[in-house]
This record gives C-alpha cells, structure tokens and sequence, in this order.
C-alpha cells in the first residue's frame, strides 16, 4: 500500500470523536489503543477491547503486538458475525510489523478493515458524510481504500446456484451480442454490396446521360442544319423527333434523380450500420471480458464441490467458536503472563550473563592463585625438607652440646681436684691444669660452630 494512502487514513482516523488529537503518525498507533477507541465508537456493543488491553506499554513490543491481534481478531469476528462477509484473498496484516518496526504498509492494511466496519455499520451514513467533509485528495485515498475492499467482500450466503444463474445469464448475453454482431456485419456487407452497384448504375446512368446530351447537341445541329435546307415542309417531324428525345432525357433524368436518393438514404443508413458496429465492437470486447470472467468463473466452479464440503466444516468449526474464543481469551492471558515471564527471564538472563562473566574471571583469578599456590606449596616442600635437615643436624648439635657440658662438667671437676692437689703441693698439678686449658679451648671452638 502507498505511503500518501496511509496517510490518508490516518487523517480520516481523526474525524472520530473517541479520540483527542486529530493528527496521528503510524508510531501512535502500534499500541492498539486509539483503535480500541475507534472501533469502540463505531459498535460499542461488539468491539469492547479496552478491558482486555495491556496499558502503558512503552516500548515492550510484544505487548503491543498482542493488543494488535486482539483487535485484528475482533474485526474479522465483525465481518463474519455481523456483517456476514468473507475477505477473500485479502492480504492480511502483520501485527509483528506493526508493533516491532511500525510498517506503514501493514498499518495501512489494518486501518483499511478499521475503514470497512466503518462504512458497513448501522450508522455507515454518518462516517460517509465525515469522508464527504474531508480534502478532496484525501477523499480520493479513502475512496480508492473502499473500493479495494469491497472486491475481496463476497456474501457468506452466495453458494453456488447464484454463481451458475450468473454464469448462465452471462453466457446467454455473450452469444446473443454474437449473433447480433453478425447479422449487422452481413447486412453491412448485403449494403456495401448494393452501394457498389448502385454506384456503378449511377455510373453508368450518368455516362449514358452525357452521351445523350451529347447527341441532343449533335442532333439539334443536324435538326437546324437539316431545316435549313429542306425549309419548312420537315419542321413537324423534327419537332416531333425533339419532343422525343427530350422527353427520353427527362425520363432518364428522373432515373438519375431516384438513384441519387436511393443512393443518399443507402449511404445513411450506411452510416448508420457503421455506428451500430463500432457500438457492437465494443460489446464485443466487453463481451470477451465477460467471457473471461465466465471462464474464471466456470474454475471456481470447478471446485464447487470441494467448497461447499469446506462450508459444511467451517460452519460446523463457526458452531464451535465461543468454545473456541474462550479457549482464545484463556490463551491470550497465558501468552500475556508468559510474555512477561518471558522478560522476566531475558532480565535473568542478562544477570546471568554478567555473573558468568565474572565467573569466568573469577576463574581465571583462581587458576593464578592455584598456581601461584603450586609454586609456594614447592618452596614450602623444599624448606621442609631443609627444616628436617637443619632440624637432625640441630639435635646432633644439642647431643654434643650435652656431651660438651658434661665433659666441661668432669673437667671443672678435674680443675677443681687439681686445684686441691696444688694446694697440698702434688707436683702433677701444672699438667692437668694444661690439659684441661687446651680441653675448655676445643670445646668453646665446638660450641661456637
């Protein structure tokens, strides 16, 4: 659908009193609100949407999408129900482009079904004398938009006896203008045959009236001549002669004359017949359109049978709509809840998302430390072991530290005996007094190590 048709639609939306602002853009209307309201005003007691209607919306597309099919749902409902017409071959419009990128073509789609509710109603007049009222080039879009529509409407109750009585009238229209057609052409054909005759004794006539005139003018010479040298006893048989021959040419005249009117009134009625057929030529395309429309008609016939057992189910399968709007309605509400959830888990999932790439940092942190970890649990093994060495090494040291003390111990003794045996004069004193000075000396040598 053009863009200025949409256009003009959106501007005829604005002739509703449902709605505040008289202009709108396609964005305005993706939420289904303003033609909840629209279609509210146009049967109240059908289209009462705004209940079932998701509010504030902002720029949550899948709300918008489900509040455009109810309101697309509701409207075909409209057709079927109320107004008892089938769009067929109609091209539907798409509610995701509406509500996800706000498509001027299937927005113009859905606002030309808003436009047949319109002008089928109950109060159809009033909503015509408001498209009447509006700018001539937007009349002309509007116009145009119903009349598209109304070549995909076709009466629920046309089955297929009104088909064949049309196919059969058409037919019967379609070789009557034939025969018509060819009974002038032969009577045109009979004339020009005439004509030509005509024309040619016209011809003739008028040669062998020349001729004569000719002779008139030789003769009344002659006459003259002839009476001027026979003098007056031949003048009655020469008037005699020229009363006959202009009597022959008045007579001949007189024919010409007739000719010459049947001639004009031949070539009337001529142009006449020439009219008619230029007039029949153009039933006769009209009828070669009636014919190919009689062909299309005779292959939906075709398939009659088959249509008229889809009826038998769709009416069966209409028997079972509030059963089915019901389940609808229950459905729609699940899809609203799961619509939600469904956001509610895209949020989680975002949440998610950043914790997993914390995660895998976190992750990357630990295998560092783990690492780091390797290296120090080595080190630690190593100064363990060194500890063990350093640890039986400093015991052997403790043992000889012992060993030392108790011999310092024996030799403090010894220094002490010696000390006594000098006091009472024993000569081996010096001695022992060396022994145990180089004995301290070693031992303060291995107590330093």
């Amino acid at each position: 659908m053009p863009s200025d048709i949409c256009d003009s639609l959106l501007v005829w939306l604005g002739t509703f009193d449902a709605v505040d602002n008289t202009t709108f853009s396609p964005e305005d209307l993706t939420d289904g609100l303003v033609l909840s309201s629209v279609l509210n005003q146009i049967s109240p007691c059908w289209f009462e949407l705004r209940e079932g209607l998701k509010e504030n919306v902002s720029d949550n597309w899948r709300l918008k999408v489900s509040n455009l099919r109810k309101i697309k749902n509701a409207i075909l409902d409209y057709y079927q129900e109320v107004l008892e017409l089938d769009l067929v071959d109609f091209p539907m419009p798409d509610c995701n482009f509406i509500g996800e990128k706000a498509d001027e073509e299937h927005l113009g789609r859905l606002l030309q079904l808003v436009l047949g509710c319109a002008v089928h109603c109950d109060e159809k007049e009033d909503h015509i004398k408001k498209i009447m009222g509006l700018e001539e080039h937007v009349q002309t879009g509007v116009m145009q938009c119903i009349q598209e529509l109304m070549e995909y409407e076709m009466p629920r109750n046309m089955g297929s006896r009104d088909y064949e009585k049309k196919l059969e009238l058409s037919n019967n229209e379609l070789e009557s203008a034939h025969k018509e057609v060819e009974e002038y052409k032969q009577r045109i054909h009979d004339l020009e045959i005439q004509v030509q005759l005509l024309q040619e004794s016209n011809d003739s006539l008028h040669t062998e009236n020349e001729r004569l005139v000719q002779r008139s003018k030789t003769d009344e010479h002659s006459i003259n001549h002839i009476m001027s040298n026979q003098g007056s006893q031949d003048q009655g048989n020469v008037s005699q002669l020229i009363e006959d021959f202009h009597a022959e040419r008045f007579q001949l005249e007189a024919a010409r004359d007739d000719y010459k009117m049947k001639c004009e009134s031949y070539e009337g009625e001529i142009q006449e017949l020439t009219e008619k057929c230029v007039e029949l030529q153009e039933l006769a395309a009209a009828s070669k359109r009636l014919k190919d429309e009689v062909d299309e008609l005779n292959y939906k016939l075709t398939n009659t049978a088959t249509l008229e057992h889809q009826l038998e189910t769709y009416k069966k399968k209409i028997e079972d709509i509030p059963d089915l709007r019901n389940q609808i309605k229950s459905l729609e509400a699940q899809i609203d809840s799961y619509v939600m959830e469904k956001g509610a888990l895209e949020d989680e999932n975002k949440r998610h998302t950043l914790y997993k790439n914390q995660l895998e940092k976190y992750k990357v942190d630990i295998r560092r430390l783990q690492e780091e970890l390797l290296s120090e649990t080595k080190r630690a093994d190593k100064f363990s072991i060194e500890s063990e060495k350093y640890k039986s090494k400093c015991e052997t040291t403790e043992n000889d530290n012992f060993n030392l003390l108790q011999e310092r111990a024996s030799l403090k003794e010894a220094l002490e005996n010696v000390q006594y045996s000098n006091s009472n004069g024993t000569p081996l004193g010096g001695a022992i007094i060396d022994h145990t000075r180089s004995r301290g000396r070693l031992l303060i040598i291995t107590m330093n190590r």
